[in-house]
């Protein structure tokens, strides 16, 4: 899976299909850090590593050294990803609560699933959870992703 389809799928949020309670609580905590008005996110996957904010409704990536504002509200397409989950238009299984590990010295529980995008075949994934219910750091078989939800910058263009 290409590391930014992967990046968009691992930043799913909630909405009303029937999940088991591991799978709510992955699903809880995108949902909740999909809303924070500041988000800076770091991917390395497939050989390659890219940057996205999310800042005060704008979104930036950065890819091959540069920054570029997007015409799209990233905001809305991660809670529609997760109002899908939740509705079941995008299966999700296999929620495992696997312990926890700190990140930066900060507790987080790991919660691993399956989740099976269209047109794509099922990935496995791990989300660390902070006690403040922000997801701090997602991963994949091939890619790595690291959330900051404070001091978070617009880049220069």
């Amino acid at each position: 899976m290409k590391p930014m389809i992967l990046s968009i799928a691992l930043l799913l949020a909630p909405a009303a299909h029937a999940l088991d309670a591991t799978c709510e609580l992955y699903l809880a905590a995108a949902e909740k850090s999909a809303k924070q008005p500041a988000r800076h996110a770091v991917t390395d996957g497939g050989g390659m590593r890219s940057e996205a904010v999310v800042l005060d409704g704008k979104f930036y990536v950065q890819a091959g050294g540069k920054w570029r504002l997007m015409k799209v509200d990233f905001t809305a397409i991660e809670l529609k990803l997760v109002n899908d989950v939740r509705a079941g238009k995008i299966p999700i299984s296999d929620c495992k609560v696997l312990g926890s590990e700190s990140i930066e010295g900060a507790p987080m529980s790991v919660v691993s699933y399956t989740m099976k995008m269209q047109g794509l075949p099922a990935a496995s994934a791990k989300a660390y959870i902070g006690k403040d219910g922000l997801v701090y750091a997602q991963s994949s078989e091939d890619s790595k992703i690291r959330y900051r939800y404070t001091g978070v910058q617009a880049p220069a263009l």
